[in-house]
């Protein structure tokens, strides 16, 4: 549960809201999203993957982290800890996959590591995967944005992400188990990598955009007679020991900044609980901008229609 953990952590570390969703719910629920992440599952049933194809022809992004979507004989190691003496293992991309992933089959090399990031390298315990595009290396129709591939090394790290524009979609590719890697210790700079492939895959602006520190987490719940959005404050005003387990001081996250895309201004927005401040909010050219002065433990903004779904 390590990599679904970490996930949730890095999606909810960049002020986004996330949902965890089983196979039955997401193949039910999956049009009601513009962004998934699948990480590190390994083999994928072919129910979801059928369903990862249709939602990503039609619009939708996803980003991937191997060995999701992986089969063959050492599939199942591969989902185990890294184990550096380890013989190398050969696997393949499942075929109902391949028509999103072109990739040859996949190689897991067990081996301590360097991810190469904007701010410098990321240490990885785990292994990397090395891969090859399957017959597109000199095609002239490639997508200039397609990701390059390159043979990891030690000394200069590899690219942390493959990018493959899929018809009216995009699927953005981790070649190393980086979700597991967050789970164990959240590096900003790690966190900075994998909001950069959330960014690209999405494609477009989101819905909903919280400017906050990374410590504030946020939820986003929907009714019929509007919206709530929560926003928790995780940080700690001391630091964190095995046998000092309890927070006695929380500090503030200030100026905390809501941008929501609605087509009407909302009928009020109000702060709960009421004591929390006074916000200031304008809605203009589809655009609500909330600014909130302070968040301490917990705060829920409140959104409310004229009239029953009369916002999308």
């Amino acid at each position: 549960m390590d990599e679904i953990h970490g996930a949730a952590l890095a999606v909810l570390r960049s002020n986004r809201h996330c949902d965890i969703l089983d196979d039955a719910t997401f193949c039910r629920r999956a049009g009601e999203y513009s962004l998934v992440v699948v990480p590190e599952q390994g083999e994928l049933s072919d129910a979801v993957l059928a369903t990862l194809d249709r939602f990503v022809r039609r619009g939708g992004g996803l980003v991937v982290s191997l060995p999701s979507g992986l089969e063959g004989a050492d599939c199942e190691r591969l989902l185990a800890p890294s184990d550096q003496n380890a013989t190398p293992a050969r696997v393949a991309v499942q075929p109902a996959l391949a028509q999103l992933l072109p990739l040859e089959p996949v190689r897991q090399v067990w081996t301590a590591a360097r991810m190469s990031t904007p701010a410098g390298p990321v240490g990885v315990p785990a292994g990397w995967f090395e891969v090859q595009r399957r017959g597109m290396a000199s095609d002239p129709a490639v997508p200039a944005d397609l990701g390059v591939v390159t043979t990891p090394s030690a000394d200069r790290g590899w690219p942390g992400q493959l990018h493959f524009p899929v018809e009216r979609g995009r699927v953005a590719v981790f070649t190393a188990p980086v979700f597991r890697s967050f789970s164990e210790g959240p590096d900003p700079r790690l966190r900075a990598l994998i909001d950069g492939a959330l960014e690209w895959a999405r494609g477009r602006a989101a819905p909903l955009r919280v400017v906050a520190p990374p410590w504030i987490e946020v939820s986003w719940r929907r009714s019929a007679e509007g919206e709530i959005i929560h926003l928790v404050n995780h940080a700690r005003g001391s630091e964190a020991r095995p046998r000092s387990p309890v927070v006695e001081y929380v500090p503030l996250a200030n100026q905390v900044r809501v941008e929501r895309e609605l087509p009407r201004p909302p009928r009020a927005v109000r702060l709960v609980p009421s004591d929390a401040g006074e916000i200031h909010s304008e809605w203009a050219d589809g655009l609500l901008r909330v600014t909130l002065p302070a968040v301490a433990v917990h705060a829920a903004l409140l959104l409310e229609w004229s009239e029953p779904e009369s916002q999308p």
